[in-house]
């Protein structure tokens, strides 16, 4: 018999354990490490001028795998509750938790739950950001993702890393303040105070539309601001009572004081406080405008920011 033709169904057996075109065989070389890329589109900002996540900064994941039905990556894995922030590797081109979690059967979905900053509240029982004030101030940026997948279905990179991908959204809103000078008036605000706000509540992000449901009995005493700067709070239907409080005056053209005096004065600021009403909704931006005129006219717009839509270069996370 012929030698080399007892080779042919050997050679036939080695070649058919190399990767396959559907990548299924090249899943089971790759690192069994959980990895996340963290994706532009979509994310930190407008869906047309996404910005990736930045490489120095850590965020928290917890893995839920389906099929077992428990956490697979959690706070506290070997006593360390950093276990599961997950932190940028240069080297590897992909991002990490600082334990080592493993990525369960080819074929077991995992649900990834990743919250930025690392700290804000996350319960695995219900599956929702527990949101307060106390644990979160009025000028952090709250960001979310769901991601579910399997080690067949993450990203597949030349370092033999499967990365489940994270494409973060904003989960609060934006409130922001401007101001229009009619007639040639000076309009100088020292302050603005947001009285009434609802400040505890629960972010469910687990289903198809994310969605607060605001705790209304809980109420804030205050959060100020002034011009130029922003608050990043809790979505929400206004309570009654609500209201912007600003402090200011305003000089006409001539020099004349309209309302408020010169610095030092005692009468040198005017306070005035305005309603405010509707409600605020996930990842938009409202911006109330403070309009003075010659005849002491101070009011209130919203300009509704949509994603995709408008220049939004200064909501830094």
């Amino acid at each position: 018999m012929n030698r080399h033709l007892l080779l042919l169904p050997v050679l036939a057996l080695l070649c058919g354990c190399s990767a396959s075109d559907d990548g299924t065989t090249a899943a089971t070389q790759g690192d069994p490490r959980i990895g996340f890329s963290v994706e532009a589109n979509g994310g930190t900002r407008a869906d047309a001028e996404a910005t990736a996540f930045p490489t120095d900064r850590t965020f928290r994941v917890y893995a839920w795998n389906s099929t077992g039905g428990s956490w697979m990556m959690n706070k506290g894995t070997e006593g360390d509750d950093d276990s599961n922030v997950v932190s940028y590797d240069n080297t590897r081109r992909s991002w990490y938790p600082k334990y080592t979690y493993y990525w369960p059967d080819d074929r077991t979905t995992v649900d990834f739950y990743a919250i930025y900053p690392k700290d804000v509240p996350f319960n695995t029982d219900s599956k929702k950001i527990d949101f307060s004030t106390t644990a979160v101030s009025g000028s952090a940026d709250v960001l979310y993702c769901k991601s579910s997948t399997s080690k067949l279905g993450a990203n597949h990179y030349a370092t033999n890393v499967y990365a489940a991908e994270i494409v973060f959204k904003h989960a609060l809103s934006r409130i922001a303040f401007n101001k229009e000078e009619l007639n040639g008036v000076t309009l100088t605000v020292k302050s603005i105070t947001l009285n009434q706000i609802k400040d505890k509540g629960t972010f469910d992000f687990d289903g198809a539309t994310p969605a607060w449901t605001t705790n209304d009995a809980s109420l804030t005493d205050s959060y100020t601001t002034t011009l130029g700067n922003s608050l990043l709070l809790m979505p929400q239907t206004l309570a009654s009572g609500a209201q912007i409080v600003v402090e200011y005056k305003i000089q006409a053209a001539n020099g004349t004081w309209l309302r408020g005096g010169a610095e030092g004065s005692e009468t040198e600021w005017d306070t005035k406080t305005i309603p405010l009403t509707d409600e605020w909704l996930t990842g938009r931006t409202y911006t109330y405008t403070l309009t003075a005129n010659h005849d002491i006219f101070l009011s209130c717009t919203i300009t509704d920011w949509l994603p995709g839509v408008g220049d939004n270069d200064d909501f830094e996370i």
